[in-house]
C-alpha cells in the first residue's frame, strides 16, 4: 500500500484529486513540490527533508496564463505551475499587472526563474512575489480534496498564519484583476547569498484623480521569514488624501507600527520596520 511504504520516494500524480489523495495517505512524511527550489532553501538552512515528495509537474490543469472577461471585468488567471520565467515573458501579465512582471524580474537568477513556479512562491508563505500580488489585489484558488476555493490572497495568508489552512491544501491558481493606469513600485532589499530570502520586500499600487487625490491604494511588505502583510491601516490613512509631506510623515510612523516582521540572525525586526517605512514613504513621494 502507498501509505505503508517507509523508504523515500517521489510520486507523480496526474490530477489534483490524485495528488491530494497521496498526501492524505502519506501524511506528515510527504510534501508537495513542483520545481523544488523552495526545498533547496530549506535544505540550505539545515532543515530535514520529508520522506516523500509529491511532484505536481504532471498536472496540466494548473499550468499556463489565460485572460477571461466576467461580468464586464477582465481578469488574468495564472496556473500555480506556471514558471516565473513564463510570467516574465507573458504579454498578458505585463498588460494586466506590470507590477507583477516587475516583481518577477527581481526574483532569483534566470536559471531559477525558469524552474521556480508562482504557486511554490505563494505556497511558501514568504515568497518575494507575494507583496506584489497583494498590492495587485490578487486572489488565490486552492483545492482541498473536493472543491476549489477562491479568496483574496491577503485573507488566505492571514488564515495560513492562524493555522486555519491545512497542510494538504494545494494552491491551484492565482487570479489578477486589472490594475488600470495605476502607479506602482516594487523594491527588494536583499543579501548576496544565493537562495536566501530578501531582508525586506515592498510593493505598492496607487490610483489618483487629476488633482492628486488618492482613489485606490495598496501597500504590502514582507521579507526573510516574515509572511508578507497588507498594510491596511496605512492604506486607510492615504485613501482620499493627496500625497504631501505631512501625510508621508504620518505614513512613515504608521508603517513602523503596523508592519510586524520577525527577527533572524541577519536583521532585527525593528531594522526591517525602518527599511519598510523609509522605502514606502520615499516611493510615495515620487508619485507626487
Amino acid at each position: 500500500m502507498l501509505g505503508e511504504m517507509l523508504s523515500p520516494a517521489v510520486w507523480f500524480p496526474k490530477s489534483l484529486e490524485e495528488a491530494w489523495g497521496m498526501r492524505q495517505r502519506l501524511g506528515s512524511h510527504a510534501c508537495f513540490i513542483a520545481a523544488g527550489t523552495l526545498l533547496q532553501i530549506e535544505w540550505e538552512k539545515g532543515r530535514v527533508d520529508p520522506g516523500h515528495l509529491i511532484n505536481l509537474e504532471g498536472i496540466d490543469e494548473i499550468k499556463g496564463v489565460s485572460r477571461e472577461v466576467m461580468s464586464g471585468r477582465s481578469v488574468v488567471r495564472i496556473g500555480a505551475l506556471t514558471t516565473l520565467g513564463s510570467l516574465l515573458s507573458s504579454s498578458l501579465v505585463l498588460q494586466h499587472s506590470p507590477l507583477v512582471t516587475e516583481a518577477v524580474r527581481g526574483i532569483a537568477a534566470p536559471a531559477v526563474r525558469n524552474r521556480a513556479t508562482i504557486g511554490g512562491n505563494v505556497a511558501s508563505g514568504i515568497g518575494d512575489a507575494i507583496p506584489a500580488l497583494l498590492a495587485a489585489d490578487a486572489l488565490v484558488s486552492t483545492f482541498d480534496g473536493s472543491t476549489r476555493l477562491t479568496k483574496p490572497l491577503w485573507r488566505w495568508l492571514q488564515e495560513k498564519d492562524n493555522g486555519q489552512i491545512t497542510s494538504s491544501e494545494i494552491v491551484a491558481q492565482i487570479e489578477l484583476p486589472g490594475s488600470g493606469t495605476a502607479d506602482y513600485f516594487y523594491r527588494k532589499i536583499g543579501r548576496r547569498e544565493a537562495f536566501i530570502p530578501s531582508v525586506v520586500t515592498i510593493a505598492g499600487c496607487c490610483m489618483r484623480k487629476e488633482d492628486g487625490t488618492i482613489t485606490h491604494i495598496r501597500l504590502a511588505a514582507g521579507g526573510g521569514e516574515t509572511s508578507p502583510q497588507r498594510l491596511q491601516f496605512s492604506e486607510k490613512l492615504l485613501q482620499g488624501m493627496s500625497i504631501q509631506d505631512a501625510v508621508l510623515e504620518d505614513v512613515y510612523r504608521n508603517v513602523l507600527e503596523e508592519f510586524q516582521p520577525v527577527s533572524d540572525v541577519f536583521a532585527s525586526a525593528y531594522y526591517r520596520k525602518q527599511i519598510a517605512a523609509n522605502v514606502i514613504a520615499s516611493e510615495l513621494a515620487k508619485f507626487a
